[in-house]
């Protein structure tokens, strides 16, 4: 017989690969590109969290919505296919998809409306969750907080290297 712990364990260790590599269930098109960047210093605002912040950061983050959707998905009678959940894997979706847009590709503009998206999102998971178990919806927070600050983080750093376009663009030679 299976230990009762099991399906929980995998739901967690499901969640928790899943929020870190959503894009392998990623339905948008999230693929890192070979963009050649422009030669370009990227400022960034002085309150700008030290580098080495971000991977701690990420990771704390992973954990607590693996566990947070593992609570959920206990609270929803062990179902993974519930609207929070679904919720949740759109946000990661939404997400990654930002990540290579902003991140890989440097579209300070486009990203500014993209982490829009991705913070609404957020906060739609925290209020799906807390819905759904309120212990849930805060062990979640902190993700829906961070998100915050790093809205304001990119928003900031757009302002301060000029005025690229808010929408998606190609520049010659992009492909």
């Amino acid at each position: 017989a299976l230990h009762p712990a099991l399906p929980k364990a995998s739901v967690v260790l499901f969640l928790l690969f899943c929020s870190l590599k959503s894009r392998v269930f990623s339905p948008l098109n999230a693929k890192r590109t070979a963009r050649v960047l422009k030669d370009r210093e990227i400022k960034r605002p002085a309150w700008t969290p030290p580098g080495i912040a971000f991977p701690i950061i990420w990771s704390t983050i992973a954990i607590l919505r693996a566990t947070s959707g593992a609570m959920v998905w206990q609270a929803a009678g062990q179902t993974a296919l519930c609207a929070p959940l679904a919720w949740f894997m759109a946000h990661l979706a939404v997400g990654d998809l930002w990540n290579a847009m902003y991140t890989v590709e440097n579209r300070l503009g486009a990203g500014v409306v993209g982490v829009l998206i991705v913070l609404c999102s957020v906060w739609n998971v925290a209020l799906q969750y807390y819905n759904t178990l309120p212990m849930a919806g805060y062990v979640i927070l902190p993700s829906a907080l961070w998100i915050t600050v790093a809205t304001f983080l990119v928003y900031s750093i757009w302002r301060l290297n000029g005025s690229e376009p808010l929408y998606p663009f190609q520049e010659a030679g992009d492909k």
